[in-house]
């Protein structure tokens, strides 16, 4: 075994081999410098996000229109808005009473019970393009 690491490690220090080990540890240190370098430029801060974009583009970005609720009419992919908010109760629906396949995909406009408020409102995605614009 010993004459087999000597070999190895006589043949390793040949000086292309050094050169080809050199260049992939350069190679290397570059990529992981690029990585670290993205990394810390990309640290967005919400509050940072309005200046670099219009007002308007960031609240249309950040809110769901009724059309978009509009899509979601199964139990299996439930939207529905309620006061301008929008809750996604896909995986829960069966499991709040009150609540029915009939609410998907609807805005709804009957009262919710203050129980019901409180069962969904963990549900709670986005708000409604139309209830941002009603507050100016």
């Amino acid at each position: 075994m010993g004459t087999n690491l000597r070999f190895i490690l006589k043949r390793f220090m040949q000086k292309e081999n050094l050169i080809v080990l050199s260049a992939f540890i350069l190679v290397l240190g570059l990529t992981v410098t690029m990585i670290f370098l993205t990394r810390e430029g990309d640290d967005t801060d919400e509050d940072t996000v309005p200046e670099r974009i219009a007002e308007e583009e960031f609240i249309r970005a950040s809110t769901v229109d009724e059309e978009g609720v509009r899509t979601h009419t199964t139990a299996d992919d439930c939207w529905f808005a309620y006061e301008g908010r929008i809750y996604d109760m896909s995986e829960v629906l069966q499991d709040i009473q009150g609540l029915e396949e009939k609410h998907c995909g609807r805005i709804i406009e009957d009262e919710l019970s203050e129980t019901v408020l409180q069962e969904i409102a963990p549900y709670h995605i986005a708000d409604t393009y139309e209830s941002t614009q009603s507050d100016e």
